[in-house]
């Protein structure tokens, strides 16, 4: 080797040594995972409010605000578990109702997240934690999801929370672990209703991590070998049941499934008045938090054997149960290849190189978790494949993400002991190439394209989010309601306004489809509303009330805009990824009490 070489290993090798203070060994394990999870928190919350309110986030807002107002609440399938209701019930009585304080909860946990990877410590190498906290930390799909009011990242950080506490409490002899476990499995069920799914994702995972050690004994010397192990340690474990530190585990085991019935009922029992129903009846509520889990799960039992539609492929209902499948299976890969490649990818090499080396049940059934998350969810949603269910695959993906980081971080250093300096550059570039892949793509879809219905974004971005910076003419409808005494905004035209009374405030409204989620903002601001179906009531409204603020579909503007006249100026926004005139809303502002003329675009 060259002296240009030595000289260039050196300086490798000296900057290595100044990281390595800091790299993950002992106590620097925390240290680093701790760090990483700042970033996750940090990258969280800049701009948490930034972006518009999607369709899905409206309605759960919507219905949290009017807990507050009412102390009303039941469980509602469509908008899912408990939990994040509650927390925001409490944020919006403390805070004023915002976009930043809705997606705060979702914020906090997704940011918190990588912190479970110590809880593997005993099942994977110091390094492996670190790197698998990365992933959880710099996924895509896991930032944009962990900024979005939807409860798929908090099921996902709770369950997989759950499982590490029941992992190291039996690593480390702790049965106390249990309860906390018990404890994070409520919050998981809290949270939506596919915890079930991830239940029996680890008993298939067992059941097929001791498949594989039939087919493959390769720790033992046939098969014949392996079935008389394991028939051993099942009449081990029998008898170990049997004494008193077996009677003890299982008294913890009990008591960690009664800290999760009592949390599940404190959760899901209805409330009135704010007062909730566990305290007045407390039978009454346990029957109320059954009913839930069974209207619930039905749903998702029911909807396995309905593979929705996935009309962006041109596959509809009527379409053979195996094309729709294959459509949304399509969907997954696709939405797999541009919010999670760098997961995937590394996910794939830290498998292969678990087989050069005895397997581990974790990273082998965490992998085998993730195929089996992938392959299965397009069975189980009730709409064409959404992108957060994705977040269901990356979180067990990054255990073995993490062990294929840890690979090249092994090599890199390695390399440099033997001082083969092109070795070294290798495995380092590889590592920033893994960040990079991770980082690039989390920037573009969560700050620079948060709506963007164009290029990858739309594949993380799903089709129901507002592609119209309305940010704006909210901000200046709340300051006309704020300035206004009466009617605040009349709402017009047979796309947004129908005859009935409608489940949502106002209930002259269609409220859901099209309007929302500009009928939250419309609802969060406190503004006094009326509607009107056609011109002569538009007419009449106008006359009558004097409103600041008129809003109407793209559509019904071609009659709103000559009836309003050049007094209130106008500007349109996407209510969808890719709107139509329908689904895209109109704000007319009057010129003379809001300052909107030099923002209008519509006549």
């Amino acid at each position: 080797m060259t002296d240009d070489s030595n000289t260039q290993a050196d300086r490798l090798r000296n900057r290595a040594g100044a990281v390595a203070e800091w790299l993950p060994t002992d106590d620097r394990t925390l240290a680093a995972v701790a760090a990483v999870a700042a970033v996750a928190l940090l990258a969280r919350f800049v701009a948490l409010g930034y972006r518009v309110m999607h369709f899905d986030e409206a309605r759960v807002a919507y219905w949290t605000l009017r807990y507050v107002e009412t102390g009303d609440w039941i469980y509602r399938r469509e908008i899912h578990g408990p939990l994040v209701q509650h927390v925001d019930a409490w944020l919006f009585s403390a805070f004023e109702p915002s976009d930043f304080v809705a997606r705060a909860p979702v914020a906090l946990v997704g940011g918190l997240l990588p912190l479970t990877a110590l809880l593997f410590r005993d099942y994977l190498e110091d390094d492996e934690v670190v790197a698998a906290s990365v992933f959880l930390a710099l996924n895509p799909l896991l930032l944009y999801y962990s900024r979005f009011f939807r409860s798929d990242v908090l099921v996902a950080a709770f369950m997989l929370a759950a499982l590490g506490y029941v992992a190291r409490g039996i690593a480390r002899r702790q049965p106390g672990d249990l309860y906390v476990a018990g404890a994070f499995l409520a919050l998981g069920f809290a949270s939506k209703e596919n915890a079930l799914v991830y239940l029996v994702c680890w008993v298939g995972m067992l059941v097929a991590v001791a498949g594989l050690e039939l087919l493959y004994p390769r720790r033992f010397d046939s098969r014949g070998a392996y079935l008389r192990t394991a028939r051993q340690r099942v009449i081990e474990g029998g008898r170990w049941l049997r004494r008193p530190v077996g009677v003890r585990w299982g008294g913890h085991a009990v008591g960690g499934l009664v800290v999760f019935g009592v949390l599940t009922v404190l959760l899901y029992s209805p409330r009135t008045g704010g007062t909730p129903m566990w305290q007045t009846d407390p039978l009454g509520a346990v029957d109320a938090t059954v009913a839930a889990f069974e209207r619930g799960f039905a749903f998702w039992g029911e909807n396995g054997s309905e593979v929705p539609a996935c009309y962006s492929l041109g596959v509809g209902p009527e379409d053979p149960f195996t094309a729709r499948y294959r459509c949304n299976l399509e969907r997954s890969f696709t939405i797999m290849t541009k919010g999670a490649a760098a997961v995937s990818v590394v996910g794939l090499v830290g498998v292969v190189s678990e087989q050069f080396r005895r397997p581990r049940v974790l990273v082998t059934g965490a992998a085998l978790w993730a195929i089996a998350s992938f392959l299965g969810y397009p069975l189980a949603s009730d709409i064409a494949y959404p992108a957060w269910l994705g977040v269901h695959v990356v979180v067990p993906l990054a255990i073995p993400a993490g062990v294929g980081l840890a690979t090249f971080a092994r090599w890199g250093r390695d390399a440099l002991a033997d001082d083969d300096s092109t070795d070294a550059a290798i495995a380092g570039l590889l590592v920033v190439l893994v960040v990079a892949g991770m980082v690039v793509p989390a920037v573009q879809v969560s700050y620079l394209a948060p709506q963007s219905g164009v290029s990858g974004e739309a594949n993380v971005v799903q089709f129901a989010q507002p592609s119209g910076h309305m940010q704006e003419a909210v901000a200046a409808m709340d300051e006309a309601v704020a300035n206004n005494d009466g009617v605040d905004v009349v709402v017009y035209g047979p796309d947004f306004v129908h005859g009935g009374n409608g489940t949502f405030d106002p209930g002259c409204l269609r409220w859901l489809t099209p309007m929302a989620p500009a009928s939250w903002y419309l609802y969060r601001s406190g503004a006094e509303i009326r509607c009107a179906s056609t011109e002569v009531e538009l007419r009449s409204m106008l006359d009558e009330h004097d409103p600041p603020v008129v809003v109407t579909s793209q559509g019904d503007a071609r009659i709103a805009g000559p009836v309003l006249g050049d007094r209130y100026a106008g500007s349109a926004y996407g209510l969808r990824l890719w709107s139509s005139a329908t689904t895209t809303a109109v704000f007319y502002f009057d010129t003379t009490r809001v300052d909107r003329e030099a923002n209008a675009s519509v006549r």
